[in-house]
């Protein structure tokens, strides 16, 4: 049977973990996916597994983004191009 203080020390061992994970997340709610985890040296366990898998996730985040910005700038080189055709043609048909 544990101790209060076993007890104690876990509970503060738990809510460390939280306050950890509330942080990134708090980090992720702002696109910022920068803040990391040391995952090379976490122990085997469920905190490691839940840290591990918040770091994929912020990796997919990362490349999601880039993939969104890199896709809206061809779109907005699109739209010039177009634009400057129908001006283009817009011009030629007034004349």
């Amino acid at each position: 049977m544990s101790t209060k203080s076993e007890l104690d020390e876990y509970k503060k061992f738990v809510k460390q973990k939280l306050d950890e994970i509330a942080s990134c997340l708090a980090h992720i709610s702002v696109g910022d996916f920068t803040r990391r985890f040391d995952i090379y040296n976490l122990p085997n366990d469920e905190f490691a597994e839940l840290f591990c898998g918040l770091d994929l996730m912020m990796d997919d985040l990362m490349e999601a983004r880039r993939e969104l910005e890199n896709t809206n700038r061809n779109l907005e080189k699109l739209v010039a191009l177009r634009t400057a055709e129908l001006n283009t043609e817009k011009d030629r048909l007034a004349i």
